[in-house]
């Protein structure tokens, strides 16, 4: 999150609002964040490339093989704006 957000694809629905996000599945807690669900999307190449930039991964194929890893089934799914929360 060096930008501060992330667009982040699941093939489940999050609950949107404040939450909290890990460097990996396992890993510890790195920042508290709000979940802002985008749109409902397929993951093709075309549709996930205008998010590249700002996914965490440093191409398409990266994102796609780590999404792939992540999930059994993956025809369709939610892209979510994480972004960093900072309490005043």
């Amino acid at each position: 999150m060096k930008r501060g957000f992330v667009f982040l694809f699941s093939t489940r629905e999050l609950k949107e609002g404040k939450g909290w996000v890990r460097a990996s599945p396992t890993g510890k807690k790195i920042a508290d964040v709000r979940i802002r669900l985008l749109t409902k999307i397929k993951p093709e190449r075309i549709k996930l490339s205008s998010f590249l930039r700002c996914s965490g991964f440093n191409t398409l194929d990266e994102w796609i093989d780590s999404l792939k890893k992540e999930n059994k089934d993956l025809r369709e799914g939610y892209l979510y704006l994480v972004s960093r929360f900072l309490e005043k």
